[in-house]
């Protein structure tokens, strides 16, 4: 059996992450050095997706920027 983890993250974490790894994955610069490197990238990527809240949503952008702030706001 393979041993699981589990990495909790707020949804404004979640959004921000996945915002980022989606601004990676578009310029083409996925700091993978393998293909598992990069399976794991995107199932991370896929997994934050399917956990957020109208990820397709075209005020998208506008909930990252409200995240990115309310986490500013948290330190």
């Amino acid at each position: 059996m393979k041993k699981k983890i589990k990495i909790e993250l707020t949804n404004d974490e979640a959004l921000v992450l996945f915002d980022l790894l989606c601004r990676l994955d578009q310029m083409g610069t996925i700091p993978a050095e393998d293909t598992e490197e990069e399976k794991i990238f995107l199932t991370i990527q896929t997994q934050l997706k399917d956990s957020i809240e109208n990820v397709s949503d075209a005020d998208i952008l506008d909930r990252v920027d409200k995240a990115k702030a309310r986490l500013q706001k948290r330190k």
